[in-house]
């Protein structure tokens, strides 16, 4: 390759990069509509590199309903952890990393829908990647071995019902058992 292209490509992917970004501003503040629906690669990349990411409040699980579990094996059994542990230290990054686990709800199911739309199968298949990659990271980064990870979204009960005061329910949307090693 010449030098010439080895500058060139990275600058177009540095302006595609930034007219994606430039582009779902716009979108987002209602002068130039997107439908995310129209190109699932382009969105799907948006939200993975963080493009379509929300600031909301610096508070845990506000910017997103779900969360990931993970089992990691020690010697006196599995010890649950919900991710992240180590990676994101900042609240830029948690609530980045919140931000980003919106995707997990793609997961859920389609209600009334008796069909799964190919943009959607593709969703939920980025999403379990997504999971997985993370809960494998994890586990690399404590030096155990991954017994199991599981994607929880909670629900909050109707505000009519808090005088009841009801826990929120907790619903999986995803759960993947890892082979025991032989």
């Amino acid at each position: 390759m010449t030098m010439r292209l080895r500058r060139i490509i990275p600058a177009v992917v540095l302006v595609g990069h930034l007219f994606l970004a430039l582009r779902l501003n716009c979108a987002s503040a209602g002068i130039w509509p997107c439908d995310p629906n129209d190109n699932p690669m382009v969105y799907a990349y948006a939200r993975l590199v963080g493009l379509t990411c929300t600031y909301g409040f610096f508070a845990p699980r506000v910017a997103s309903p779900c969360y990931l579990e993970i089992g990691l094996e020690s010697p006196t059994g599995t010890d649950t952890v919900t991710v992240p542990v180590h990676a994101l230290s900042g609240n830029e990054g948690r609530l980045r990393y919140r931000s980003l686990s919106t995707l997990f709800l793609d997961m859920a199911p389609q209600s009334g829908r008796e069909t799964v739309a190919a943009d959607t199968a593709f969703n939920k298949r980025i999403a379990r990647a997504f999971a997985r990659s993370i809960a494998e990271r994890e586990a690399r980064q404590a030096g155990r071995r991954l017994a199991y990870l599981r994607v929880v979204v909670y629900r909050h009960p109707e505000l009519d019902r808090f005088a009841e005061n009801p826990e929120p329910r907790l619903i999986t949307l995803y759960e993947y058992e890892y082979p025991a090693p032989r």
